[in-house]
């Protein structure tokens, strides 16, 4: 009697409760999907019918619960709960004793799940289906024990404001033995009325149509993924902005670089005009030859002179040939004598390329001998680069200079 005169009380206030709340329509979605509500506690009590299935007997008989339920609802499809409920039993196997259920349970909106738009007076309107399962502890039975608890069931709720609803449940209990009949089951039908408190003053999630949440969550999303779109473009400008900079750096060397690389080639190009209008004769000391300059004898005994003969590879003084003219000259005439000298380009010091131009001059001496040629009948001379016949600006002048000049004596 304390069981039913409690839930009154309870049933009392949230009528009162719901007296002094505006009543509602489903609420427009102007919350962000993170400030729903998502607890409440809901108070149940009513009769059950119970059906104790043994071997030996089969009894039925009626009883009353009472029952406690903290839910937390993830969304407007399904939540999960636990659930105490405190039942008592009235036929002669159970002996008037009772039962205390703990029991976990998953439920389900079943009107959420057929019409997701909660369309004119469905709005204030919940029916959910429900299924869980715990333990049950037995009391002032012909035995005492614990069993397993099955229920499934289903509840439909009417809002009456958006923090109380109130419910009208049904389900039925499977237990795995009948505590008062050998190798027996008892099944428990019951029948209860509910009153439930949804906590916290803004929308709670079950009195949200599934179109609603589904919109506030696509715009919660869609700004999530904007804001985490924002701090990386935000990210990327500033990498962006630093390669910039360090690009601006080494575009700013490169042009300095280049101005000097002009600098340096308008002052070539200077001088090699000022070389230019000079004339040919003063291109890096270039002197007219003088064959008679290498003969201390009368200049009409020099009767040839050619300054072309070979161009050497550069550093080099080697040689493998000699014009057949010359050597014609030289058998044919047993009485010439010739002057070899030789000559190099301007790369190099001095006085390696005078060393490097007598030795040219020796290679081709040598080179004489070996034709028959009598080595009393040869002088050679090195000049350095002092004497080139061609400008060293460029390769073409400079292989024309590396060379060894002949100059034919007759008595």
């Amino acid at each position: 009697m304390k069981i039913v005169r409690l839930f009154t009380l309870s049933i009392a206030y949230g009528m009162f409760f719901a007296g002094n709340s505006s009543l509602y329509a489903q609420e427009q979605p102007e919350q962000q999907q993170g400030q729903y509500k998502h607890w409440s506690v809901s108070l149940k009590g009513g009769a059950n019918r119970n059906e104790s299935i043994g071997k030996l007997l089969n009894t039925k008989g009626f009883g009353g619960q009472f029952g406690i339920e903290l839910e937390r609802t993830f969304n407007p499809l399904w939540g999960l709960s636990a659930s105490y409920t405190y039942l008592t039993y009235g036929d002669p196997v159970t002996k008037n004793g009772t039962s205390s259920e703990v029991t976990g349970i998953a439920h389900l909106n079943l009107l959420n799940l057929v019409d997701k738009y909660r369309r004119d007076c469905w709005q204030k309107w919940n029916v959910y289906g429900y299924i869980g399962g715990g333990l049950a502890f037995f009391h002032k039975m012909s035995a005492k024990g614990t069993t397993v608890s099955l229920p499934v069931g289903a509840s439909v709720e009417y809002n009456v404001s958006p923090q109380l609803a109130l419910a009208l449940i049904g389900d039925r209990r499977w237990h795995s033995s009948n505590m008062g009949t050998p190798n027996g089951k008892l099944s428990v039908w019951t029948a209860s009325v509910g009153l439930r408190l949804k906590f916290g003053n803004t929308r709670h999630v079950k009195n949200v149509a599934l179109t609603d949440y589904e919109a506030v969550y696509l715009r919660s999303a869609t700004q999530a993924y904007m804001a985490y779109e924002d701090a990386n473009l935000k990210k990327e400008l500033e990498t962006n902005a630093g390669n910039i900079r360090r690009l601006q750096d080494e575009l700013n060397q490169t042009k300095d670089q280049l101005n000097r690389t002009n600098e340096a080639l308008n002052k070539t190009n200077s001088e090699l005009e000022q070389l230019k209008n000079a004339g040919p004769a003063q291109k890096q000391g270039e002197k007219k030859q003088n064959p008679e300059a290498y003969w201390n004898g009368p200049a009409s005994s020099v009767t040839q002179f050619s300054d072309n003969i070979w161009a050497f590879p550069i550093g080099r003084a080697e040689v493998s040939s000699v014009p057949e003219e010359i050597l014609n000259v030289l058998k044919t005439q047993p009485e010439t004598k010739i002057i070899l000298v030789g000559h190099t380009d301007n790369s190099g010091p001095e006085a390696l390329n005078e060393g490097l131009s007598l030795e040219r001059a020796e290679a081709v001496k040598n080179l004489l001998i070996q034709h028959g040629i009598d080595a009393q009948r040869i002088t050679t001379k090195g000049e350095g680069s002092s004497k080139p016949v061609a400008s060293n600006d460029d390769a073409a002048g400079r292989r024309k200079n590396r060379r060894v000049d002949f100059i034919l004596v007759t008595p």
